[in-house]
């Protein structure tokens, strides 16, 4: 996969994260309201300090999250006679 040639906006890292609809759990997970998400999404020169750090300390705790719900299917999926789930592209989600 090629280097995107701008930063990735909120709702790219969003979309990743959460889905089409990641606005509100990501509006709750940096307790702002869904409003301010949409707002810094539309103008990112008007990201408050120290929103970057939050935003990419939250998409590692989320990849974690992730990583631990796969780990489970696989497991799960062992149990039952053979699920093969590959880890290869979860580090897209690391950046």
């Amino acid at each position: 996969m090629s280097a995107p040639s701008k930063p990735p906006g909120l709702a790219d890292i969003g979309q990743k994260l959460w889905g089409p609809r990641w606005a509100e759990p990501m509006a709750k997970a940096l307790a702002v309201s869904e409003k301010e998400v949409v707002e810094w999404d539309a103008n990112p020169d008007r990201l408050p300090a120290g929103i970057e750090e939050r935003r990419a300390a939250l998409a590692h705790h989320r990849v974690q999250e992730i990583n631990g719900v796969v780990s489970w299917l696989k497991i799960a999926g062992l149990r039952r006679g053979g699920v093969n789930l590959k880890l290869s592209n979860h580090r897209n989600l690391e950046g």
